[in-house]
């Protein structure tokens, strides 16, 4: 048998309607709403520095246009030098990924975080004039080995569209509005 911290009890998807993305994560996980930007974070146990992040971040407001194949390498460069930026950084491997009709970058790197070594493998996609930056992360690395696969799979079931309504559930009314006849 498997280590037993990786075991999942089922699954839950977790639906954004405002940026229309959603994905599947473990039912057993705990969440938490970033406040500093649009994202989420789901951990397996008490450390929210191991866990699976998404951030979107709304870049329309420095664009003119929507980011194309002839912007990518001016992304890449500066992504790479935020990266040299973190403290003690080591990336380990790079490449140029798509998804659906996103486009992006994978970077697995190692880096120090709170006096302590961290693992993160990240993937950041660009949709229109947005870009969407996923992450599994471990702390210490061994941790991002434990949960690899779990963040892996978060990634591959990432997508641009509401899973839910693609399977028939309509998004919850909002009751916070005052119904007017």
């Amino acid at each position: 048998m498997g280590n037993p911290r990786t075991l999942i009890y089922g699954q839950k998807l977790h639906r954004d309607l405002e940026w229309n993305f959603s994905f599947w994560r473990p039912l057993n996980w705990q969440s938490h709403t970033l406040t500093q930007s649009h994202g989420v974070i789901y951990y397996p146990e008490t450390d929210l520095k191991t866990g699976f992040y998404v951030t979107v971040t709304d870049l329309s407001e420095d664009l003119d246009t929507e980011i194309t194949t002839a912007d990518l390498p001016a992304l890449r460069e500066g992504l790479q030098e935020g990266l040299v930026r973190l403290p003690a950084c080591k990336l380990l491997a790079e490449s140029e990924i798509t998804k659906e009709k996103a486009m992006g970058f994978d970077f697995l790197f190692t880096f120090a975080l709170d006096d302590a070594v961290c693992k993160r493998r990240m993937r950041t996609l660009y949709l229109g004039r947005c870009q969407y930056t996923l992450y599994g992360q471990g702390v210490p690395p061994e941790e991002y080995d434990v949960f690899q696969n779990i963040f892996d799979y978060m990634y591959l079931t990432f997508t641009f569209r509401d899973l839910a309504l693609d399977m028939g559930v309509p998004p919850m009314p909002d009751f916070t509005k005052p119904y007017i006849h």
